[in-house]
């Protein structure tokens, strides 16, 4: 119902320009239709329609801080039964869509996600482009972040914790240690058993599986007193 959002918007922005030209303006009253709008009009948080609901919230804020005299009220009101003045406001509202929009932004929703997305990416590339790089990722961290990954990201087969338990050729060798649990390295008997996790810490300790580079760790030493 963000279209809803946006007719607020727009009416908040006309109470908002005729109270300046009429200073002796205390009281906003505005009327919609869409008791969700009323109760969705005052969150800005992300969502469709979010700018429409921060330029209301915007406006009431400037409104209502400019005088504590100042009020506004938001009321439900039925569409079409028993309003005097209904059919005059379809002509009218036929006849608006005629006229050429004097509106600074109106380009589409999926238009307005592009841009966002866009310019966030820019700003990433910007900071990322500042920083100083190095260490061992310094080369790789010199390629500009992209929200497309590339091909070989895409390609590539993702080597989940079972694989490597269960298929991966590089531990095949001391898969054994596992299998002395469960001949099939079923997750629910070695994770699930004392003999289960046991087998897993000297797999892993054998493997050095899981590690960064896949080289063994020395043990940890006592700090000197």
């Amino acid at each position: 119902m963000w279209y809803k959002d946006k007719t607020l918007s727009y009416a908040a922005g006309f109470a908002s320009n005729f109270s300046e030209q009429n200073p002796d303006i205390t009281h906003w009253q505005f009327f919609s239709d869409s008791a969700a709008s009323i109760q969705s009009i005052f969150d800005t948080s992300p969502k469709s329609g979010q700018l429409y609901c921060s330029n209301f919230y915007h406006k009431m804020v400037v409104f209502l801080e400019a005088d504590p005299s100042h009020t506004v009220e938001i009321a439900w009101t039925s569409s079409h039964t028993g309003i005097i003045g209904n059919k005059r406001a379809d002509k009218l509202a036929k006849a608006g869509t005629e006229l050429a929009s004097e509106v600074a932004w109106n380009r589409s929703q999926s238009n307005v996600i592009c841009m966002n997305r866009k310019c966030a990416e820019m700003e990433w590339q910007k900071q990322w482009t500042n920083w100083s790089v190095f260490g061992c990722f310094a080369i790789a961290n010199q390629i500009p972040p992209s929200l497309k990954p590339t091909e070989r990201l895409k390609s590539t087969k993702q080597e989940t914790h079972e694989h490597i338990l269960w298929a991966c050729p590089w531990y095949a060798q001391h898969r054994h240690i596992l299998q002395k649990v469960s001949k099939d390295v079923s997750l629910s008997d070695i994770l699930g058993t004392e003999k289960g996790i046991s087998a897993l810490i000297n797999f892993l300790k054998t493997t050095s599986a899981f590690t960064r580079d896949g080289m063994k760790r020395n043990p940890p030493q006592e700090p000197e007193q």
